[in-house]
């Protein structure tokens, strides 16, 4: 009873450390390591995998005009949303601060901008009715060139550039590496 007992308590532990409080998605640490799992497995079976950034637009002002805990529930809302609107096989996480990450394997991007689509209708009706406020997100698509040993870094680095290019074009809207024209210097990926 005590072993069954002490790795029930490791178990949670480690949900624990791999999980964010505010919104139950995975942790910047644990979805790094789920999605390292699956583009491994992308590597292995020749399935592609995008990953998907997104970052809530204005959410300074969001915390500024109706406080911080407001922001937090439009940080947990869209989690929500997040997690209704991914399949399983979707790899969602908060990075930090209103920056999440979504890892999709077997997608092409006009899949990722239905589902982008999805989402973003999704969470702007939610956040009016919950919240009183439309709230929208700006997203930036790369896909993991499995052949390389850092992949997932250099999708990592791209989707995010990809994203700020979306806030640069507007915000409220995703661009996908295709649209930007972006060199990775090798020691930003090491």
């Amino acid at each position: 009873i005590l072993v069954a007992w002490r790795r029930e308590i490791e178990l949670q532990l480690e949900r624990q450390a791999h999980t964010d409080q505010l919104t139950g998605l995975l942790n910047r640490r644990g979805w790094l390591k789920h999605a390292e799992m699956v583009v491994a497995q992308a590597k292995r079976q020749g399935f592609s995998a995008g990953v998907l950034m997104l970052d809530l637009d204005h959410f300074k002002q969001v915390n500024d005009r109706y406080g911080h805990e407001a922001g937090d529930r439009a940080l947990m809302l869209l989690g929500r949303c997040m997690s209704s609107t991914m399949r399983e096989s979707d790899v969602c996480g908060r990075l930090g601060g209103e920056e999440f990450v979504i890892l999709l394997p077997r997608v092409d991007e006009t899949s990722v901008e239905a589902l982008d689509q999805r989402l973003r209708t999704l969470f702007k009706f939610k956040s009016g009715e919950k919240l009183g406020i439309v709230l929208n997100f700006s997203s930036g698509l790369a896909f993991c060139d499995v052949s390389r040993p850092d992949a997932l870094k250099r999708a990592l680095i791209q989707a995010d550039a990809s994203m700020y290019q979306a806030k640069a074009n507007g915000r409220g809207c995703m661009c996908a590496n295709a649209d930007i024209n972006i060199t990775i210097p090798d020691q930003l990926i090491s």
